[in-house]
């Protein structure tokens, strides 16, 4: 049966939207055995989604992020349920099979899987039955991080657990409900294994862990890593017969994994911005990028870089390379705008774009060294096509400056004149006579 117009218009906008140009992202491809392609699902996105845009700073990482409801988008937003749910089954993959072949992992970070006190946060069963099948059946990989909608549902709202659904069956920690404490206290990481990929991070550096979802790992499940703290103090007695003792070292379990089926299943259970946490590890540690990328690379079993220092510089690179280029493209189109001839700084800009694009191509098979090589070259480029293009700065502005300087001087010629007349050449102005009042 043919489309009506308007359901064929909407078509065809999709459709040129899904073919748009190639973003600031430039690693965005379809079956690149060189790229994680990544179906993350975030209650936090409209929020900004800073975890979106730390995780899609890597070029081995292409992200299609799907909005998600929470109870902060709607009562402190004040976003629609409805357009959100929709903007939901517009994202996801329209069927199952389109979910396989198109993604590598699957990662719910701070998603909720219902809402007591709000019936329109909800997440589709049909989705769940495809999350579970594709990891058990095709290898896909699955990941579920910390947040207060995660897990258990988190101690502040009426979030459900994901204890209570199908999905159930294949995450590694069992879902206990709420936190583990009941406001934020320093934890430090503490690897079950020190030879794990992981620590390779410079853990010394980091932040504490302030709060985590509370949960146990499952039988099978192996255990990565917990956040140890100190017990509270115990004040016991008074005057004399006072006593302070301090309670057992506590161990919260943090990171978990297990095989299921084909595929791997990774859990993470840190909360942020809860219970009066400072987010020092997330805001503080210039790592931390770099552990939730490494992170999303253990959960689909990709090695992480024998040289973490180097990785950490060039992805440092690649994004200052993408500010720079927005800004430089920013520039040309100002230029325009006075009619300035820029073809020539466009070209130059291409040349300078397919060199970066080749140094991410060296990031993602690896070859550290080819792409920081490539990296130099390009810096050296940057300084040439920067010094051209604020020499045509200066002569597309020149008219604009010489008219500016002429409308200036008249200006100031005018009112010159016309305070000599006034105030100097008195003549104008005919005396005025004085009288003397006469006596009685």
């Amino acid at each position: 049966m043919p489309l009506k117009f308007p359901s064929f218009l909407l078509f065809s906008i999709l459709i040129l939207l899904s073919t748009a140009g190639v973003s600031s992202v430039a690693n965005v491809s379809r079956g690149d055995p060189l790229v994680i392609d990544v179906l993350m699902m975030d209650r936090t996105l409209g929020q900004g989604g800073q975890f979106y845009k730390r995780l899609a700073a890597d070029p081995c990482i292409s992200i299609l992020a799907v909005p998600q409801l929470g109870h902060y988008s709607i009562f402190f937003l004040k976003k629609n349920p409805n357009v959100i749910n929709r903007a939901m089954r517009i994202y996801m993959p329209r069927n199952y099979r389109q979910l396989v072949d198109n993604r590598d992992l699957i990662l719910l970070r701070e998603a909720s899987c219902g809402s007591i006190e709000i019936p329109e946060i909800i997440f589709d069963q049909d989705w769940m039955s495809w999350f579970v099948r594709a990891v058990r059946e095709e290898g896909l990989s699955f990941a579920m991080w910390g947040g207060d909608a995660s897990w258990g549902g988190g101690g502040e709202g009426d979030y459900k657990s994901w204890g209570e659904t199908m999905l159930d069956d294949i995450l590694p920690f069992k879902s206990l409900g709420g936190y583990t404490t009941s406001k934020a206290e320093f934890q430090r990481p503490d690897f079950a294994d020190p030879d794990h990929p992981l620590t390779r991070l410079p853990w010394g550096d980091s932040g504490p862990v302030e709060l985590l979802n509370r949960v146990q790992p499952k039988g099978g499940a192996k255990l990565v890593a917990s956040a140890v703290g100190p017990g509270s103090l115990i004040v016991q007695g008074v005057g004399s017969d006072r006593k302070i003792t301090r309670s057992p070292w506590k161990d919260f379990p943090w990171i978990a994994w297990w095989e299921q089926g084909e595929g791997r299943v990774l859990g993470e259970a840190q909360v942020f911005g809860s219970c009066g946490t400072t987010d020092r590890m997330l805001n503080d540690w210039r790592w931390y990028n770099d552990f939730i990328v490494y992170l999303l690379y253990f959960g689909v079993g990709k090695e992480l870089p024998d040289d973490i220092f180097r990785a950490h510089r060039l992805r440092v690179e690649i994004n200052t390379y993408q500010d720079r280029a927005s800004l430089y493209l920013s520039l040309l189109e100002f230029l325009e705008k006075f009619g300035a001839s820029t073809l020539e700084l466009y070209r130059e800009f291409d040349e300078v774009n397919q060199m970066e694009r080749e140094a991410e191509l060296r990031f993602r098979q690896e070859d550290y060294d080819g792409a920081a090589e490539i990296f130099e070259e390009i810096n050296e480029a940057w300084a040439a096509i920067d010094s051209k293009a604020l020499d045509a700065k200066k002569r597309a502005l020149s008219w604009v400056y010489l008219i500016e300087w002429f409308s200036v001087t008249g200006a100031a010629m005018i009112v010159g004149a016309l305070l000599w007349a006034l105030m100097v050449k008195r003549k104008l102005y005919k005396e005025i006579q004085t009288t003397r009042p006469t006596s009685l």
